[in-house]
C-alpha cells in the first residue's frame, strides 16, 4: 500500500463485565467499502514467529498497546525510544513520558475510554510523523489483522479485532 497518512478509527464496546474496551481498530486506506476480509499474513522477514510450518499470522502485544504506522515511522519511533532511554536510563517510557498524552486523551474524550486513557495520536517531536497507539482490548496477547477488499478486489482497509463482543454477550 502506498506510504501516506490514513485515518485510524477505533470502535468501542461497553460491558457490565468488561467496562469500556477498545473493540476494533481500522486503518482506512480508501473510501470504498470492504466486502471481503482476508488474514493479513506477514512475510518471513516481518513475522513475529517463523516455525517449520511457516509464519505465524499476527503480532504479539506486551504492555497492552498496539500501534498502527508504516515501517519508516516505526523506525523513527524506535530511535525516539532509544534516545529517550539514553536520557532516562532508569525511566519507564510509558509512565514517565506517554502517560500524560493518554491522560489528555481521557480528559478530552472520557466517554470513550477507561480512566487514564486508551488511545492517542502521537507526533514524534523529532520528525513530526504521527502514529496511533490504542489499548489492546484485553491487554497482552497475540492479535491478528485483516485486509479489507472492496468490490474491485482492491485493499481499502486494515482491521485489527481487539475484543470479540460475541464472546461476552455484548
Amino acid at each position: 500500500m502506498p506510504v501516506g497518512e490514513y485515518p485510524v478509527e477505533v470502535s468501542i464496546c461497553r460491558s457490565n463485565e468488561l467496562g469500556v474496551r477498545m473493540c476494533t481498530a481500522r486503518l482506512k486506506i480508501k473510501k470504498t467499502e470492504a466486502i471481503l476480509y482476508k488474514l493479513a499474513n506477514p512475510t518471513e522477514e516481518s513475522a513475529a514467529f517463523v516455525g517449520k510450518d511457516g509464519v505465524l499470522s499476527g503480532f504479539p502485544v506486551d504492555a497492552g498497546m498496539i500501534s498502527i504506522c508504516d515501517e519508516q515511522v516505526a523506525k523513527e519511533y524506535k530511535e525516539f525510544i532509544d534516545d529517550w532511554y539514553k536520557d532516562n536510563p532508569h525511566g519507564n517510557h510509558y509512565d514517565d513520558y506517554f502517560a500524560k498524552f493518554f491522560k489528555e486523551s481521557d480528559e478530552k474524550l472520557p466517554q470513550y475510554q477507561r480512566e487514564g486513557g486508551d488511545f492517542i495520536e502521537w507526533k514524534n517531536p523529532k520528525t513530526k510523523n504521527k502514529l496511533v497507539m490504542v489499548a489492546s482490548g484485553l491487554g497482552d496477547g497475540f492479535y491478528q489483522s485483516y485486509w479489507g477488499y472492496d468490490s474491485n478486489n482492491e485493499i481499502c482497509e486494515l482491521i485489527v479485532p481487539l475484543v470479540n463482543p460475541d464472546l461476552f454477550g455484548l
